[in-house]
């Protein structure tokens, strides 16, 4: 670290990191962008605009090798998580990867164990799990403000077009689960404090195989959690919380 900052190197120039990662990270003294890694050409150009201080790198190993690096944010395709999570792991630094983190349970575990077994930290970017409005509701909960929770009900959707949008690309593990559907099951766990026990859903596919809407239900110990998500709706989000 750089005058006590993470030094941050980017795999990828995606929307997220040019637009979200870079700016906050500009507004804070905790964090200084160093690296970004990109395909060469275009995004290349607006990684340099977005972050004239960063070296630019056309390949991921050799960001990965950099010592100017201490952690990398990992916004690549959803397939690609694991792979170069354990790949960041390797080459000693901390990983800041996007979610949903993978859809495989054993591919999961064994990018915790290794982060465990070098010591190193590997977060999946739930960001509004630090939003203070959450922190809010966590703090309600504990406090029984509802009484015991019994159901929950999540729903997130909205509209992509463009389907060439990695988030849409079943062969990239996307999807609505993948996409929104994640932020519904990672809030019903938040508010019933626990792992669910069971899981069903319908889903309505794409002929790539991406789910494009999904309703779902997780059985959980105290009660029951429903998850509504969509890629080709209207805009939704919403919570709901029922206590007895």
């Amino acid at each position: 670290m750089r005058g006590g900052a993470v030094r941050l190197g980017i795999l990828g120039a995606a929307r997220i990191a040019l637009g979200g990662i870079i700016p906050a990270a500009s507004r804070t003294e905790a964090v200084e962008v160093s690296a970004v890694a990109t395909r060469g050409g275009k995004r290349s150009q607006e990684a340099r605009e977005a972050a004239p201080g960063a070296g630019i790198f056309e390949d991921y190993e050799s960001l990965l090798q950099s010592p100017e690096v201490d952690a990398v944010y990992i916004p690549l395709p959803n397939s690609m998580h694991v792979e170069w999570t354990l790949k960041a792991i390797e080459a000693g630094k901390h990983v800041l990867c996007e979610k949903p983190f993978s859809q495989n349970t054993n591919d999961t575990k064994k990018a915790v164990e290794a982060a465990r077994e070098a010591r190193l930290a590997l977060m999946e970017g739930f960001m509004y799990r630090l939003h203070l409005q959450t922190l809010r509701l966590e703090e309600l909960l504990r406090e029984g403000v509802v009484g015991e929770v019994r159901q929950a009900m999540a729903e997130f959707g909205h509209r992509i077009d463009d389907p060439e949008d990695v988030r849409s690309v079943g062969g990239l593990e996307g999807g609505s689960l993948g996409d929104v559907g994640c932020y519904c099951v990672n809030v019903l766990r938040l508010a019933f404090g626990s792992e669910p026990l069971r899981a069903s859903a319908f889903g309505r596919f794409a002929e790539d195989g991406a789910d494009e809407e999904l309703a779902g239900v997780l059985e959980f110990d105290g009660g029951l959690g429903f998850v509504s998500c969509s890629t080709t709706s209207a805009r939704r989000e919403r919570l709901e919380i029922v206590g007895a």
